[in-house]
C-alpha cells in the first residue's frame, strides 16, 4: 500500500489544561509519514510553551506563533504551510486514537480531490452537586458507509449535506482526511468574521467538489471534548448576525459552483434555507443564555424578523429531538411563555457541565 504524507493541523488558543493530552495522542500515531503543525493563535496561557516543548522533542513538528485572529485564521495559517498530500485537523482540546491516521489512510487513492470521513465520540464531564462523572456518546453519520465516486457524490451526498437535524455527513473539519489541494482551492469561501458554523464554509464546498468520498463504517477515532467554558456555553451578542452572514456566504458559494445548473442550484438553495432554520436553533440557544433581562425581547425580535419568518414558513424541517422541537416551536410561534420555557431548559442543561 502506497503511503502519502499527511499534515495534521492543530489550532491552539488558551487550552493549556487539555493540550498535552492532544499532543500525546498525535505522538502516538502509528502512521509513519506525518507532519504535525501547531498554530498558536496568540495564546495568553502556557499553550505556546507547551507547543514549543513538544516541537523540540519531535522532528516532524512545526510550531507557528501568530497574533490572535480567531479559529479560521489559525487553521488556514496551518494549511498554507502544509507540505502533505492530505490534511487532517485536530482541535487542541480534543484527542484521537493511535490508529486513526493509519486506518483512514488505507482508503486513500492518491486522488487530489478526495475526502475520507470517520465518526467521533463526544466526551463530557457531568456535574451533579459535588460529584463529577464522565460520559461518552458515539456519533455516527447517517450517510450509508462506502465509496462514492463523482456521480454518487452529486446524486446522493450533495443533496443531503444541508438542512438535516442530524448530519448525513459531518461538516466538521475534524474526523477527516482531505486532499490538500481541495482545501486550498476553497479557502476563498472562508470568512474570518464568522465564529459559529465556520467549518461549513470550508467543508461544504470541499465535499461538493470531491470526486471520491469514503464514508467509513461506524469508525469513531476522534474524541471531541465538551468544554464547559467553551464558546458554545457563552453568550455571543452577534450570533444572529453571524448566522445571517454564514447563510449569505453559503448562498454565494452555491451560485459560484452550480450557477450553470439551474435545477441543482434551486434544489440546493431550498436545502440551504432548511440549513438556516437548523442554524437558528443554535442562535436561539445562544440567546437563551443572554444574561440581560431583555433576553425575551431579543428572541422575539429574531423570530419575527422577516428574513426568519420567510424561511421558517417556506422551508420546513423535520425534527425529532425534544430540545429541537421546543426550539422549533419558539421559532414558529414565539411567545413569552415558550421563550421562558426555553430559558429554563437551557439553565437545566448548562448546569450539568
Amino acid at each position: 500500500m502506497k503511503e502519502y504524507k499527511i499534515s495534521i493541523i492543530v489550532p491552539v488558543y488558551n487550552i493549556d489544561r487539555y493540550l498535552q493530552r492532544c499532543l500525546d495522542s498525535l505522538a502516538a500515531q502509528t502512521y509513519p509519514d506525518l507532519e504535525i503543525i501547531l498554530v498558536d493563535d496568540g495564546s495568553r496561557d502556557r499553550s505556546g510553551f507547551i507547543c514549543d516543548s513538544f516541537g523540540r522533542l519531535h522532528e516532524n513538528v512545526r510550531v507557528i506563533h501568530k497574533e490572535n485572529g480567531g479559529l479560521i485564521s489559525a487553521w488556514t495559517a496551518g494549511v498554507r504551510v502544509a507540505s502533505g498530500n492530505y490534511v487532517s485537523f485536530v482541535d487542541g482540546d480534543d484527542w484521537i486514537e493511535p490508529n486513526m491516521m493509519e486506518e483512514m489512510s488505507g482508503y486513500l487513492t492518491g486522488s487530489d480531490r478526495e475526502v475520507i470521513c470517520s465518526d467521533y465520540i463526544i466526551e463530557r464531564t457531568l456535574r451533579k452537586g459535588q460529584t463529577q462523572t464522565r460520559e461518552s456518546e458515539y456519533v455516527y453519520q447517517s450517510m450509508e458507509p462506502g465509496d462514492y465516486d463523482r456521480e454518487a457524490v452529486r446524486e446522493k451526498i450533495i443533496p443531503e449535506l444541508m438542512g438535516n437535524e442530524h448530519r448525513a455527513v459531518t461538516v466538521s473539519r475534524c474526523m477527516k482526511l482531505i486532499s490538500t489541494g481541495l482545501i486550498t482551492e476553497n479557502l476563498k469561501y472562508c470568512d474570518p468574521r464568522i465564529r459559529m458554523g465556520e467549518d461549513a464554509m470550508i467543508i461544504l464546498p470541499v465535499l461538493m467538489d470531491a470526486e471520491h468520498i469514503r464514508i467509513m463504517d461506524h469508525k469513531a477515532y476522534y474524541h471531541y471534548e465538551v468544554v464547559g467554558s467553551s464558546m458554545v456555553h457563552k453568550y455571543d451578542r452577534e450570533a444572529f448576525e453571524n448566522a445571517l452572514l454564514l447563510y449569505q456566504n453559503l448562498g454565494r458559494m452555491l451560485e459560484d459552483k452550480f450557477g450553470t445548473d439551474p435545477g441543482m442550484l434551486e434544489r440546493l438553495k431550498k436545502r440551504l434555507d432548511m440549513e438556516f432554520v437548523v442554524l437558528l436553533f443554535l442562535v436561539l440557544k445562544n440567546e437563551a443564555r443572554n444574561p440581560a433581562p431583555e433576553y425575551r425581547e431579543k428572541i422575539m425580535e429574531i423570530c419575527t424578523d422577516e428574513r426568519v419568518t420567510r424561511v421558517v414558513k417556506d422551508a420546513p424541517v423535520t425534527v425529532s429531538d425534544r430540545s429541537n422541537k421546543l426550539l422549533y416551536a419558539v421559532l414558529k410561534n414565539p411567545s413569552f411563555l415558550t421563550i421562558s420555557m426555553l430559558r429554563s431548559a437551557m439553565k437545566v442543561n448548562d448546569a450539568k457541565y
